[in-house]
């Protein structure tokens, strides 16, 4: 490559990066303030976006419920959003 090219690959490489920031940010700014209400509804449009930016089929969200021992993962427009996937067996607390 040639330093133009290197150059031009950088550049593209930052601005993709702060267009990443600025989603973030907006994400920030929109959950911060939001009644609970409304929260699932910023999460499914938050994952759309998601999608969007990275050119993906689909973006999910995950959590470990320590308590239960369970993973869920979120699904767009079940009741409360999230359902239990699986049982986990792994040892607690969680190396890290």
């Amino acid at each position: 490559m040639s330093v133009i090219e290197d150059s031009q690959t950088l550049k593209a490489s930052v601005e993709q990066q702060l267009r990443f920031e600025r989603l973030l940010t907006e994400f920030s700014t929109t959950f911060i303030s939001l009644p609970a209400r409304e929260v699932d509804k910023a999460i499914d449009h938050a994952q759309q976006r998601l999608v969007e930016f990275f050119g993906v089929v689909a973006v999910r969200c995950g959590r470990f419920l320590k308590t239960e021992r369970t993973f869920a993962l979120r699904m767009p427009g079940r009741r409360r959003g999230w359902i239990f996937k699986r049982r986990l067996s792994l040892k607690w607390p969680l190396p890290g």
